[in-house]
């Protein structure tokens, strides 16, 4: 029975190195490479994705700018130009900002004829047009709060206007009552 158990056991040893020495064998017959697809600059696109998820948007975009210097590997250029994209977008102070930021992303040509950014993290989009989504609804009260203000202002407007309207009706009533006073007073003075 002991001799059952080291076999077994020696057998699913070899079994999972031999899983692992296939995996491997296959990868480097197929041109795959086992550090990444951006091979060193994968650590710097995982920290500039997690710094983002975390809003740490300066060290966001420190790593993105690493990663869109990089010329030589178009793969990670192109991840750090859209993350900076997305850094610029959800970090906008205004509409117009945003959309300058959003533009990068629109229209950008592919030298290929695709779309440039299909690939990337749609996660950082997410995020980064939400903050657009923000912005618009800010907006938009601000603007419907001006017109309240403005519809409030107008109807005590037009309240003064009212009140001074029947002041003035009064005030022309008060004259007509004095003027014929007036001519009663001249008659009885001067009778004709």
């Amino acid at each position: 029975m002991h001799s059952h158990q080291y076999i077994s056991r020696r057998f699913r040893t070899m079994g999972l190195w031999g899983c692992l020495f296939t995996a491997l064998l296959g990868g480097i017959l197929t041109g795959c490479r086992t550090i990444g697809l951006y091979g060193q600059s994968s650590r710097h696109l995982n920290m500039a994705t997690q710094t983002f998820f975390t809003q740490d948007w300066s060290r966001a975009r420190k790593g993105f700018n690493t990663l869109a210097a990089q010329t030589k590997n178009p793969t990670a250029m192109t991840s750090g130009l859209y993350g900076l994209a997305c850094v610029d977008m959800a970090t906008a102070a205004d509409i117009p900002s945003f959309l300058k930021a959003f533009e990068t992303l629109s229209h950008d040509p592919d030298p290929a004829g695709g779309a440039r950014f299909r690939n990337q993290n749609p996660e950082l989009l997410i995020i980064a047009t939400d903050r657009g989504i923000r912005l618009v609804e800010k907006k938009l009260k601000d603007q419907a709060d001006q017109l309240l203000r403005l519809s409030q202002e107008g109807k005590r407007s037009a309240k003064k206007i009212k009140t001074q309207e029947q002041t003035i009706k009064h005030l022309k009533h008060q004259i007509q009552v004095l003027e014929r006073i007036d001519r009663e007073l001249q008659e009885k003075r001067n009778p004709s």
